[in-house]
């Protein structure tokens, strides 16, 4: 008599988990708990588009003089620190300048369509926080430019005055005619009204308001919705102030739980951004609420942060800690920042650059140039661009995906391979249970398999590069 026996034989399922690029960035919640379409870290790429893409840049900027392109350096060695777009209309002509501060305190002038060559200005010098702002005085576009050093100077375009009753300015803004400053301290400075020369405080011209309470120092001012609103160091006050002083009234709007960075207060707008210590804030006028809840990776010493706005984008230079990767560019020495932040405020996404260390960045409202950049230690200006090098440097990235046991706790997945179509090379970086392994791809038309065929209870994934272009990756695997 013959029994028949059934052969036991260990049955695995073959799965393919497709890796997405379009989750963004999240550094809040645990990594075991994110989908592989959400990044745990990535800088100078994004997914926003479904692939993965390179992003960001700066290139040289360079104005036109008398039709002859030319790059904007520094005429004597020295490193820009700082600057202001200043426009000068006569009569149907329109002179568009940069005033450039440098670092030993000078400044030059540089036009876009006049000599190739900067003019030095006479009489002003800047030694410590400045700032500036345009207006008209007599009929002629003026550059009114301060320190908490030297004082005010006025400068229109070829002559310089220097005001000696003005307070020494850190910041300053113009409000219904009059001139709103502050040097620093917690005392609010005005002008006479339809006059910013005029300091004689009085009751009909200048005048200052003093704040005695916690909120702290007057760190940036600004006219926004009809009102000056007061940054503080730690909270924002309202000033609601037309034109006769009896009708001014202070209202405090917001406490701050960490001190907010000066440079980076924008209007964007109908609304105003800032960076604080405890995290990134949109403020309507009223309230003030923090946004990118999913970044934890700001610098606690963001002093030298800085914020700008164009095409609807708020884009801020700060210092931020990454948890992958080596030091790029910048961080190879000594640097102020080491980011930028393009926070669109209609997706509300963000995406990060990593590498460039941005001092300033300036608005010009030209049609040649929209943004010009201050670098630090850098004797050329930059502007933005989406070249993907950093004055012909790359721009490495990386992204990588989250810890994961693709669902299965304590098995075995043998990992048999990774599948992806790229238009560039990409270094596909993979840790099995902790231990790294590398495969090269090189850019190909066709969807390319790499062989990996090792074990793993937990698998991490990373793509890095210095291009990308990656349209789909998938991830084979089997259960043990």
């Amino acid at each position: 008599m013959f029994y028949e026996k059934t052969l036991l034989v260990k049955r695995t399922s073959q799965k393919i988990i497709p890796i997405k690029f379009d989750g963004g960035i999240n550094t809040v919640v645990d990594e075991m708990s994110l989908p592989q379409n959400v990044a745990v870290c990535e800088y100078n790429c994004s997914g926003a588009s479904g692939g993965l893409k390179s992003i960001g840049g700066i290139d040289k900027l360079t104005l036109s003089a008398n039709g002859v392109s030319y790059d904007v350096v520094s005429p004597n060695g020295k490193f820009f620190v700082n600057g202001w777009y200043y426009t000068l209309n006569n009569g149907l002509n329109r002179d568009d300048r940069l005033i450039m501060l440098l670092d030993d305190h000078t400044l030059y002038d540089y036009s876009f369509v006049g000599n190739a060559n900067p003019k030095k200005i006479e009489g002003i010098t800047l030694s410590g926080r400045s700032c500036g702002v345009r207006y008209k005085i007599d009929q002629k576009d003026c550059l009114l430019l301060s320190s908490d050093v030297e004082g005010m100077y006025v400068y229109d375009g070829s002559t310089v005055s220097f005001v000696p009753t003005a307070p020494k300015m850190i910041s300053m803004c113009i409000h219904y005619e009059r001139l709103f400053a502050t040097s620093g301290d917690n005392v609010l400075w005005f002008s006479d009204d339809l006059n910013p020369t005029n300091w004689n405080i009085s009751l009909d011209q200048a005048g200052y308001i003093e704040f005695s309470d916690n909120f702290g120092k007057i760190i940036k001012v600004i006219s926004y919705l009809d009102n000056v609103f007061v940054f503080r160091q730690f909270g924002i006050t309202k000033l609601t102030a037309y034109a006769e002083q009896e009708s001014f009234s202070v209202t405090q709007l917001f406490c701050s739980s960490g001190i907010i960075y000066p440079k980076t207060v924008t209007i964007c707008g109908d609304i105003v951004m800032f960076l604080a210590s405890d995290g990134l804030y949109v403020f309507n006028g009223v309230n003030a609420v923090k946004v990118l809840g999913n970044l934890n990776i700001f610098d606690q010493s963001n002093q030298q942060a800085c914020g700008i706005y164009d095409k609807g984008k708020y884009i801020l230079a700060c210092k931020l800690k990454f948890s992958a990767g080596e030091g790029v560019l910048c961080e190879k020495s000594q640097y102020k920042n080491n980011a930028l932040i393009y926070y669109d405020l209609d997706k509300r996404q963000q995406e990060i650059v990593r590498g460039i260390d941005c001092l300033e960045m300036i608005n010009c409202l030209n049609d040649s140039l929209d943004l010009a950049v201050i670098l630090n230690g850098q004797t050329k200006l930059g502007k933005l661009s989406l070249s993907h090098l950093m004055f012909e440097l790359p721009l490495p990235y990386i992204r990588v995906c989250p810890l994961t046991d693709l669902g299965l706790a304590n098995r075995y997945k043998l990992i048999k391979s990774v599948m992806l179509l790229t238009k560039q090379k990409v270094t596909i970086k993979i840790e099995l249970d902790g231990e790294t392994f590398y495969f090269d791809v090189f850019g190909s038309k066709e969807i390319q398999e790499v062989r990996i065929n090792m074990q793993a209870k937990l698998i991490k994934i990373s793509f890095l590069g210095v291009d990308a272009d990656i349209r789909a990756t998938s991830l084979l695997y089997s259960v043990c």
